[in-house]
């Protein structure tokens, strides 16, 4: 179990340094195009805040997470295996704090702070707060057989390339290339839902080297909630 909780703590707190960004005229009119597939500028405007609950099975382990994005400087992560309840981080009006790996609990420090408390803004992988990073287009690029409009960003250390349906212009993958493996791992967005007014996917395939390594449905997704328990905010002593 805590190996498994390693590997869920990296995976809620992979975050890197802002710095300044290059922009590519052509990689935001294919972001602009998807921004307007899942419901569009004047719609994403009034989500102030969206709550998920998933299901996810890694390592042949089922287990369930909730998080909170927000623009509101607030926003949390909590696991729930083997019928126990863990957040992986909580943060509210510029305090926050995280769980170690031994299952204590510590302060974020303000840069760890404040690079979550950004990229929590995004409720789309950092593709509607794109302006924030660097972009490039890729042109038309083949994934699995398939044809499909790439955008490369650059978020903190990792340069995900993002793979845009050309008809749909809804997002169907991400790829992260991981430099100490020399491997890729592959995230596919399925089965789109509409919630008030917005699209979500609401299945989502994490692969490596072609080996299914997650699997995630989403239970429920929540648009401006009123019902968040603010306790949740507090660390726990």
């Amino acid at each position: 179990m805590k190996k498994l909780l390693v590997v869920l703590l990296s995976l809620t707190l992979t975050v890197g340094s802002l710095s300044a960004q290059k922009a590519d005229p052509k990689a935001d009119k294919v972001i602009e195009k998807f921004i307007k597939a899942v419901g569009g500028r004047e719609k994403l405007a009034q989500v102030q805040e969206v709550y998920k609950k998933v299901s996810m099975k890694i390592n042949g382990m089922d287990m369930q997470m909730e998080t909170l994005q927000s623009k509101k400087g607030r926003g949390y992560t909590k696991l729930n295996m083997m019928g126990m309840d863990m957040v992986a981080y909580a943060f509210k009006d510029g305090k926050g704090y995280k769980m170690n790996q031994d299952m204590s609990y510590s302060d974020l420090d303000k840069e760890k702070l404040d690079q979550i408390a950004s990229e929590s803004q995004s409720f789309f992988n950092g593709l509607d707060e794109y302006k924030k990073y660097d972009r490039k287009y890729l042109g038309k690029v083949e994934l699995d057989g398939k044809t499909y409009v790439a955008v490369e960003m650059k978020i903190g250390e990792q340069k995900p390339v993002f793979y845009f349906d050309p008809g749909t212009h809804l997002l169907v993958a991400e790829k992260v290339h991981n430099e100490q493996t020399d491997s890729d791992l592959i995230t596919y967005f399925k089965d789109y839902k509409e919630y008030n007014g917005i699209l979500f996917p609401t299945k989502m395939e994490v692969k490596t080297n072609g080996t299914t390594v997650r699997d995630i449905q989403v239970v429920e997704i929540k648009i401006n909630p009123t019902d968040i328990d603010e306790s949740i905010f507090q660390k726990p002593e």
